[in-house]
């Protein structure tokens, strides 16, 4: 067990050396979660989050990772490596916070998935340990994608395009809230379209097959059926058209009530 304020990283097989990428990319992924649920928090921003390594031991790979905040009371850190050591335990055992954001999951599935399908990963945070392998993966995978539908349509500017490796993907910002950031495939013939719309910072709407995950209220990818749309954006139109609608509960929050809406689909399905 790690008793103290620091996050134990170990990567790959013990007693084996550890490639570069694979720290990497596991770095990346671990960097890219923690400043997500600092974002999500709310109490800082993750720019003042620094993510600093306190100590390294061999035999795999060890790393000691300390939370540090600007500005803000010592246990900030702590606070954050615990919740986040929470959520990834949760997640492993099919347990979500139903307030985490679709952006934040993502994220998440992301540090769950690399560096590799079979390159072992453990988090440790004080009596915590959440361990990555296969089975675990696997497992994590299918509770991620919770509900794959056809006929999504989700509106939003395009902010990044991968070209580098198959499948071609895009990054879309959701405009409406909660602003979430979603992982969209895309046909190469579908490349111009796409890159139009990035350089003119165009608000797009997408179409497709969506995977949605147990919370958050925009799926985790869309596989794209075409090309983006141009659309127009008309907020006065569109928010009088949603304040026709009493959709959730009195007392429930919205990702609350779909949450139950999805859990409710799958019972039935």
């Amino acid at each position: 067990m790690n008793d103290g304020g620091c996050l134990a990283l170990t990567v790959g097989e013990p007693g084996r050396r550890v490639e570069l990428r694979d720290l990497q990319s596991v770095s990346e992924a671990v960097g890219g979660a923690l400043r997500a649920l600092a974002r999500e928090m709310g109490r800082f921003a993750p720019s003042a989050l620094r993510l600093e390594i306190v100590g390294a031991r061999p035999g795999s790979l060890v790393l000691d990772i300390q939370a540090v905040i600007e500005d803000e009371a010592s246990d900030a850190g702590d606070r954050l490596l615990e919740t986040f050591a929470g959520d990834m335990d949760g997640i492993v055992h099919n347990r979500f916070r139903t307030d985490m954001s679709t952006t934040l999951l993502s994220r998440y599935r992301r540090l769950i998935q690399a560096p590799s399908g079979t390159t072992p990963v453990r988090i440790i945070y004080r009596n915590t340990v959440v361990q990555l392998d296969a089975a675990t993966r696997s497992g994590a995978e299918l509770a991620l994608r919770h509900t794959v539908a056809p006929g999504v349509t989700v509106v939003g500017t395009i902010e990044v395009v991968n070209v580098h490796k198959r499948p071609l993907t895009l990054s879309l910002y959701t405009k409406l809230e909660p602003r979430d950031r979603i992982l969209c495939q895309f046909r190469a013939d579908d490349l111009p379209d796409v890159v139009r719309c990035l350089q003119d910072r165009t608000l797009v709407r997408i179409r497709g097959t969506g995977s949605y995950g147990p919370v958050g209220l925009h799926p985790l990818d869309i596989e794209m059926d075409g090309p983006p749309e141009p659309v127009d954006y008309q907020p006065r139109a569109l928010a009088a058209f949603v304040g026709r609608y009493d959709l959730v509960p009195r007392g429930m929050r919205a990702e609350e009530y779909v949450a139950e809406l999805r859990d409710r689909a799958y019972a039935e399905g």
